[in-house]
């Protein structure tokens, strides 16, 4: 019979924060899809799904980096100071640990910086967004996914496969990341709108 072994603390650590970049991930492609599709367009709305894709991007991109740390402390083997030996951080940049960070970090900064830009042009209109607007609205959480989605290309396996596994890999993170980041959107659109507007949207 296989013996069990606990976790040591950094492969909690790691846990944890790949949970947090996995969330976030959800909570931007449930915005892009919400916006694009189930929402009632006013600016209470689209401003709602902006914050949750806006908190999304914050989660993950500390995710990103506090995964990185933990990876570096792991190797020095020098306890929690050892998660900010440069030099250790310098090398597994190299690695697709560092390349994966890389892309994680990009996407989530653009996620961000855009869906911030967005929040703070909707707060400003009296009216809701019209259609140009609504398309920015939508792209901005959709290219943050995508490329969250290409981070997954040099995840663990993943990096030896094939690139028509990888992109099978990365619309499987797509699939997911849309149906566990819709739940919320969808729950709170149940409680405004009607049966019947519902039956609309549906």
């Amino acid at each position: 019979m296989t013996e069990f072994v606990s976790p040591t603390g950094w492969e909690l650590a790691g846990l944890v924060c790949q949970l947090l970049f996995y969330l976030a991930v959800a909570a931007l492609a449930g915005t892009a899809l919400n916006l694009a599709f189930y929402n009632d367009g006013s600016r209470a709305s689209v401003s709602a799904l902006l914050v949750y894709g806006l908190l999304g991007a914050v989660l993950g991109f500390h995710g990103a980096l506090f995964n990185y740390l933990v990876q570096v402390g792991m190797i020095s083997g020098s306890g929690v100071a050892g998660m900010f030996d440069l030099d250790m951080a310098s090398l597994l940049i190299d690695t697709p640990q560092g390349d994966r960070t890389f892309w994680r970090l990009l996407g989530c900064l653009v996620g961000l910086l855009g869906l911030a830009v967005c929040l703070h042009r909707v707060h400003k209109l009296s009216a809701p967004p019209g259609a140009g607007l609504r398309l920015v609205l939508i792209a901005v959480p959709t290219v943050t996914v995508l490329v969250l989605a290409f981070s997954f290309r040099s995840a663990g396996h993943v990096s030896v496969l094939s690139p028509l596994a990888q992109l099978a890999i990365g619309l499987h993170v797509l699939a997911f990341a849309c149906w566990i980041g819709s739940l919320w959107p969808l729950l709170r659109l149940s409680q405004r709108v009607s049966v019947d507007q519902l039956h609309w949207f549906m």
